[in-house]
């Protein structure tokens, strides 16, 4: 997708596909129109009631600018960008091109050669962030009760708890904290599924807490996450549990991580990943399993400028596209026109306004050569997509780790309330295309140089050269 350079990685039988944090500004720049053009291409196909609207054939123009360019920019209070075309076809619903036309769909801002976009006379750089990855994460909150947080890529997140007082298992959609054991019998978990997972003696805890209100527990989820248009009156619990069912089938999860945590791999939230996961609780509450380590970088995807223009695009201005092109196609127009339809500047404001409102960019001081570098290979966990409060960061999660060596500056921290929040890559850490982070070793054995990804490091023996 992005062209990238090939690495030879430990246990990989091929070289493998990684972008380096810091490389220079041509490839991040190929980058940046990759992400781009598939942001674009995303936000693709709409459909209205009578016609369709696609695109094709995207490129991004590239231009070139000096640092007379540059300077004139700034001054002026310009913008340095590059534009972006594509062939913009629409159909009827018999399938019929009704007009085809070479459209420019707005403008990408262009990279400099310090790693930073100029927009309206303003220079912005744009931070490296963490985000913790799908899963399932078993932890001890800080009034000490355990809780699986089930992070998901589609759906609404929410914990399973353990009181460990009564041995009663709950599901918790925000503030609202239901039993567990009704929502597993309605979902098909059968009573000697649940007493192996949990015991005989925990599983009657549980029935004797919930005695005749399973109903009611079932419905309230049911009310909870089923939206009303797609809710039918008087069904029975399995009724409804098939309807929960199926909407949990549309969730996501990411099955390397629920390998590590759970022991076996889940791709969606199901019974058997519920009681997993419940059976994952019980095993730390007696100290027979330990918890999840959530700040091991394993657990962690890298993401940097050119994801989140693509991220902006095939999200937030989807959604806005959608909105605007479904209703002026569905308000039968007739021999409707690309130009009567399609906005202006497509793409050109959604992401000018993440470099000028985003927490995550930010106007770098260039007081001296490394601080330029030092604003490129700046990564953080805070901003949209990750933890918006410095206070929601527990204090655990600001210390060194042992899965930094290598990926992240063990010293390089500002002495403020992001103390070990906002730290820096190291010079040759790399990512793939998931955003696994990667860093050059030598092994021992061999003698050769390669690139060991996070997840590996977690299981080896690492030691300084000499």
């Amino acid at each position: 997708m992005d062209n990238p350079k090939k690495y030879k990685v430990e246990g990989a039988a091929d070289d493998v596909d990684l972008m380096p944090v810091l490389t220079s500004a041509d490839e991040r720049r190929q980058r940046i129109h990759t992400h781009v053009m598939a942001g674009v291409a995303k936000m693709f196909p709409v459909e209205g009631k009578a016609y369709d609207l696609s695109v094709e054939n995207l490129t991004v123009k590239p231009i070139t600018a000096s640092f007379e360019d540059q300077k004139t920019a700034i001054l002026s209070g310009a913008t340095l960008r590059e534009a972006v075309h594509g062939d913009v076809v629409l159909k009827d619903k018999a399938g019929k091109v009704i007009e085809r036309k070479r459209k420019l769909l707005g403008h990408v801002p262009f990279l400099t050669e310090r790693h930073t976009f100029i927009v309206k006379g303003n220079e912005y750089s744009v931070s490296n962030q963490l985000r913790i990855k799908p899963g399932i994460y078993t932890r001890e909150r800080d009034n000490g009760q355990l809780e699986s947080a089930f992070n998901l890529s589609r759906g609404k997140n929410f914990r399973l708890s353990l009181e460990p007082t009564r041995g009663v298992f709950l599901i918790e959609y925000g503030t609202s904290r239901l039993p567990l054991l009704p929502l597993l019998s309605a979902l098909g978990v059968t009573d000697a599924q649940l007493a192996e997972a949990w015991g005989k003696d925990l599983l009657d805890v549980n029935r004797k807490v919930v005695g005749t209100h399973s109903r009611k527990v079932v419905t309230k989820l049911y009310q909870t996450l089923i939206p009303v248009t797609e809710r039918s009156p008087d069904l029975t619990e399995l009724e409804m549990g098939k309807q929960l069912s199926d909407m949990y089938a549309r969730t996501g999860l990411d099955p390397e991580v629920t390998t590590m945590t759970l022991g076996t791999p889940h791709t969606t939230v199901d019974s058997k990943a519920l009681l997993a996961a419940s059976a994952k609780l019980l095993r730390v509450f007696k100290k027979e399993d330990t918890p999840d380590d959530r700040d091991s970088l394993a657990f962690k995807t890298l993401h940097t400028a050119e994801t989140f223009f693509e991220e902006r695009l095939s999200k937030d201005a989807r959604k806005q596209l959608k909105m605007k092109l479904t209703r002026k196609l569905r308000q039968g127009i007739e021999d409707p026109t690309i130009d009567a339809v399609l906005p202006p500047s497509l793409i050109s404001a959604p992401l000018q306004s993440f470099l000028t409102t985003s927490t995550l960019a930010n106007t770098p001081m260039q007081i001296n050569p490394i601080e330029l570098l030092d604003s490129t290979t700046v990564v953080t966990t805070l901003g949209e997509g990750g933890i918006s409060d410095t206070l929601a960061v527990p204090e655990e999660s600001r210390n060194v780790h042992s899965t930094h060596l290598g990926i992240l500056d063990p010293v390089r921290t500002p002495e403020s309330g992001t103390a070990g929040i906002s730290v820096r890559a190291t010079v040759h850490m790399a990512r793939d295309q998931r955003g696994d982070r990667y860093t050059p070793m030598r092994n021992t054995k061999s003698g050769e140089v390669v690139y060991v990804p996070v997840k590996a490091l977690v299981n080896k023996t690492v030691a300084f050269a000499g």
